[in-house]
């Protein structure tokens, strides 16, 4: 579980420390232990829009919260096999294409 963890956070732009302190900060703060829901497909694919129309308009890096530059194009496809909507989908998968 903890190395699944690590890479999860690393995907995110954190590591394994900084993402247990996050939350553990986030939790002292709201005096509560909450737990986070598994992300709606429709703020996946609000991302992914945003990430598409930076990549066509010539933006291919973006900084993290974290501070970290993160490829959009790396975001793009790691998000494809997440997006339902199929159009969305070709979209992508077309521009990923391309370069």
């Amino acid at each position: 579980v903890y190395s699944r963890f690590k890479q999860v956070a690393s995907k995110g732009g954190y590591t394994a420390t900084a993402a247990f302190t996050r939350f553990m900060m986030l939790c002292v703060g709201w005096d509560e232990l909450v737990f986070p829901e598994k992300p709606c497909v429709e703020g996946l694919e609000a991302r992914a829009r945003v990430l598409l129309d930076w990549y066509k308009k010539g933006k291919f890096w973006y900084t993290f919260e974290t501070g970290k530059n993160l490829a959009v194009e790396s975001r793009l496809l790691e998000l494809l096999s997440k997006v339902e909507d199929k159009i969305l989908r070709d979209k992508i998968e077309k521009i990923l294409k391309k370069h």
